[in-house]
């Protein structure tokens, strides 16, 4: 029972990450600025954003097996299984807090002799070799319940990042986000920051 909650806190940990990472503008708004110019659907649109949150949570899983590994074998040494998980997300969470964060994304737009397709192609790329950094600390931390609970992170997730990604840039393709992104993108890794910290210590006091 204590571990069936201690697993479920992880798992909110996880949806509000995913849903603050997938909803910032450095994510989407390429695909939104290319779309424009090349005068796609909506609904080729979504599609592309689709794949392109597919690569981005893909990459962000291959790193969190390894990390997850990690934290399954450090949880067999009894002094550090909860040192460590508590440590690396407070830490992870103090960084986040006191980095300027300032993200910028090249302007498709800017070469429009550039083949449509080879700029989704990059953007892709983009999105696969930036994998969540933030999320790790959640991998290593449920690493000791072994794959069941890396599988279970993964998908969750996955799904809450493509909902949130997809929802955000339909929003903002259609208009209605003008001033939100920019306030999201302002305090991003404070909010994502504070989750890890308090995670952390939750953590530390009732595992």
């Amino acid at each position: 029972m204590d571990q069936i909650l201690f697993i479920n806190q992880y798992i909110v940990a996880t949806i509000l990450l995913a849903l603050i990472h997938g909803s910032i503008p450095n994510h989407w708004l390429p695909f939104i600025a290319l779309s424009r110019a090349e005068k796609w659907s909506t609904k080729k649109l979504l599609m592309i954003i689709s794949i392109g949150a597919i690569f981005h949570s893909l990459s962000t899983a291959i790193l969190g097996f390894f990390i997850s590994y990690f934290g399954y074998y450090i949880s067999s040494i009894s002094q550090l299984e909860k040192i460590l998980p508590t440590f690396f997300m407070v830490f992870l969470g103090m960084i986040y807090l006191i980095i300027d964060h300032q993200e910028h994304y090249n302007d498709p737009l800017k070469k429009k002799s550039i083949n449509p397709i080879f700029s989704v192609m990059l953007l892709y790329l983009g999105m696969f070799f930036s994998p969540c950094l933030e999320i790790e600390a959640i991998y290593f931390s449920v690493g000791r319940y072994g794959l069941t609970s890396f599988v279970l992170i993964s998908l969750i997730y996955t799904i809450i990042t493509l909902v949130s990604m997809l929802t955000f840039s339909y929003l903002a393709y259609k208009g209605l986000l003008k001033y939100f992104p920019k306030i999201l993108e302002k305090y991003e890794k404070r909010m994502i920051g504070l989750v890890l910290i308090i995670l952390g210590i939750f953590s530390f006091y009732f595992h």
